[in-house]
């Protein structure tokens, strides 16, 4: 491999690595399930990140015929030094379990 192709290749590593996009949710527990992001250089939001790992939650949930309860979030926008990143943890209860309904 010649050394432009070995820059290259190094590059095209980098930038799949700064996304940091897992490749799926981790399970943590009884139907509790770990999502986490850090975005690219360019990427300042942290609350957007975050909203694309809910979606990817929501998909995925959908994905086993159950519905997405958020348990756990976190986020922190890019700054001086610092990648935005971003972390839900997440329940797939099935449809119609107690634990979906609303706290009266």
């Amino acid at each position: 491999m010649n050394r432009t192709n070995f820059v290259l290749s190094g590059c095209l590593f980098a930038s799949l690595v700064a996304c940091g996009r897992t490749g799926g949710p981790a399970p943590i527990g009884p139907d509790r399930y770990m999502l986490s992001a850090t975005g690219p250089p360019n990427w300042s939001s942290g609350g957007a990140l975050k909203g694309d790992l809910v979606q990817q939650a929501a998909a995925f949930c959908r994905g086993q015929g159950k519905e997405l309860i958020p348990a756990r979030e976190f986020s922190i926008d890019a700054s001086f030094g610092r990648l935005a990143q971003a972390e839900i943890e997440f329940h797939c209860l099935p449809r119609g379990d107690p634990g979906l309904r609303r706290p009266g």
